[in-house]
């Protein structure tokens, strides 16, 4: 599908802050919908066993990060590995677009690190009171957002 460049810049930066929130969530949900992409995206999207393997790393992630010694998303390990997930799921919606690669790993790392700024600063305001439905929040907007994007390259 041929999209505008704009619409495609703006949901590789929107996937990319779903991956500053979850890191594993947007490519799951490529996955599962079956974006239609091709190359490499396609190998790693499509083949058979990365869907249940992005699954049970999802749903994994889901859960950990409701845990108390969960560390910081900004910490180097899980920034890292945001942005790396924003710039492959931001690529892979710019190639499902037809625009240029490289837009969509360029704007899907810069909305990873935005997303996890953002997601960090959202948590801190919610405080110990509001820890559970910030995160539960936090895990509908990643969810929600992902489809979302996703469900604009069928």
């Amino acid at each position: 599908m041929i999209m505008n460049v704009s619409e495609v810049a703006a949901a590789a930066f929107g996937i990319g802050v779903c991956c500053g929130l979850r890191c594993l969530t947007p490519i799951c949900v490529l996955a599962l919908m079956r974006v239609p992409v091709g190359g490499l995206f396609a190998t790693v999207l499509y083949w058979p066993m990365h869907a249940y393997v992005f699954v049970a790393a999802a749903l994994a992630e889901l859960v950990r990060d409701k845990m108390p010694n969960c560390p910081s998303r900004l910490e180097p390990p899980g920034l890292i590995g945001r942005i790396l997930f924003g710039g492959f799921c931001g690529g892979a919606l710019a190639a499902a677009g037809g625009a240029a690669i490289w837009m969509g790993v360029v704007l899907g790392p810069a909305g990873a690190v935005a997303g996890a700024f953002a997601g960090n600063r959202f948590r801190g305001w919610a405080g110990a009171r509001w820890k559970w439905p910030a995160a539960l929040a936090e895990d509908l907007v990643a969810v929600g957002g992902s489809v979302l994007i996703a469900s604009y390259f069928l």
